[in-house]
C-alpha cells in the first residue's frame, strides 16, 4: 500500500541526453577537414569555429569579412534573438579561416565570408549549409552519430 503514495518517476520516450563527440571524435573530425582544396579549408574553419566557440550554424552563415578584428584577434557575431557580442578568435580556428580566406572566390555581391563550393558561388542561405558541411565531413571522418549536423558540435549545458 505504501507504495501507492510514491510517485512514478517520468519517463518519455524520446528522451534522452543530448549527444556530443568525445574528443577523439573530434579530433578525427578535424582531421578529415585537412587539405588544401577550398573546400576542405573552408570545411576546416567551420569546424574549428563551431566547435572552438559553440557557435550556432546560423551564427557562421551570418559572418560578415567586416565582422573580423584581426588585430586584436576577435570577431563580431549578431546571433539568436539578434544579441550582438564580440567573440575571441582561436589561433587554430584563425589560420584555419586564413587559409580558406586566401583562396575564397571573390564575389562581388557579398561581404558574407562562407560561401557555397559549387558555382554560382553565392552564401548559405541559413545555418543548414553549415549543418550539411558538418554532416558531410563527419561521414569523411567515418564518425556514426544520432545527431548529423552543425550542433552536435556544440558543449553540453
Amino acid at each position: 500500500m505504501l507504495d501507492l503514495a510514491i510517485p512514478a518517476i517520468a519517463h518519455w520516450r524520446l528522451a534522452e541526453f543530448p549527444r556530443c563527440l568525445s574528443t577523439e571524435e573530434l579530433n578525427r573530425l578535424i582531421a578529415a577537414c585537412d587539405g588544401s582544396t577550398r573546400s576542405r579549408r573552408r570545411d576546416r574553419a567551420i569546424v574549428l569555429l563551431l566547435s572552438r566557440l559553440g557557435l550556432r550554424a546560423g551564427d557562421l552563415a551570418e559572418l560578415r569579412l567586416t565582422d573580423i578584428d584581426w588585430q586584436n584577434g576577435t570577431f563580431h557575431v549578431t546571433g539568436k534573438g539578434r544579441y550582438q557580442v564580440r567573440m575571441p578568435l582561436p589561433q587554430d580556428a584563425g589560420e584555419a579561416l586564413l587559409g580558406y580566406l586566401e583562396c575564397r572566390p571573390e564575389v562581388k555581391h557579398t561581404d558574407r565570408i562562407f560561401l557555397r563550393n559549387i558555382a554560382p558561388f553565392k552564401p548559405f542561405v541559413s545555418g543548414d549549409g553549415i549543418s550539411s558541411v558538418v554532416s558531410r565531413s563527419l561521414k569523411r571522418a567515418g564518425i556514426q552519430s544520432p545527431a548529423r549536423g552543425a550542433h552536435l558540435l556544440r558543449p553540453k549545458t
